[in-house]
């Protein structure tokens, strides 16, 4: 598992493989391990398979101002 500082927070993400990103978001309440044989696939297809733990899902940080909006988690994610 990676970790990356965004927006003032920790995340931690899924990656493997190298070629042409794939971003894989997971919704509510899954985690980006729902992604985790996706990831595997992909990588070996020639993909670099990318799938973060949302801010508030563990083991990425909890926002203290619990901010969860659209506009705030496309942020997170462009990061």
């Amino acid at each position: 598992m990676n970790h990356l500082r965004a927006n003032g927070l920790d995340f931690a993400y899924i990656e493997e493989g190298n070629g042409p990103l794939v971003l894989l978001l997971h919704g509510f309440p899954d985690t980006a391990q729902t992604w985790s044989h996706q990831v595997s696939a992909l990588a070996a297809a020639g993909y670099r398979a990318v799938a973060p733990f949302l801010r508030g899902y563990a083991p990425s940080e909890i926002p203290p101002d619990g901010f969860y909006d659209k506009a705030t988690l496309a942020t997170d994610v462009a990061a």
